[in-house]
């Protein structure tokens, strides 16, 4: 697995949720884009809870997000190619993936494997 760059600057993020692709899912909203490179990142509101359950939810999003999308090129390249052209028009010929992972309500008591299958339900 190549090393995944995280999104840092809001302006990362507004771009993302503008003209990226959102899927829903119980555990988790996810925003797709196609960019030059493969970036992440997770996000967990003080809706999820405390301090605890935040970082927690981040870390079954971070885990969730290798074993589903970033473990194997040809996944995240499955993926790239389902994102319709029209929506990043200059990102044509881009090789990257670039995923916001937004942690919902429900993954406050979800197993590591129900989010990596929310997750996959959702890419499909």
């Amino acid at each position: 697995m190549a090393r995944v760059r995280s999104l840092s600057g809001k302006s990362d993020f507004r771009i993302t949720y503008e003209k990226g692709v959102k899927r829903v899912g119980r555990l988790l909203v996810v925003y797709m884009m196609v960019t030059d490179e493969d970036q992440m990142a997770v996000v967990a509101s003080k809706k999820i809870g405390d301090a605890v359950r935040r970082n927690r939810a981040k870390r079954l999003l971070r885990e969730a997000l290798r074993r589903e999308v970033f473990a194997d090129a040809d996944q995240v390249r499955r993926i790239r190619n389902r994102i319709h052209p029209t929506r990043n028009p200059k990102a044509s010929g881009a090789e990257g993936l670039r995923i916001v992972a937004i942690a919902r309500a429900g993954i406050r008591s979800a197993s590591c494997r129900e989010v990596c299958e929310d997750l996959h339900r959702i890419l499909s």
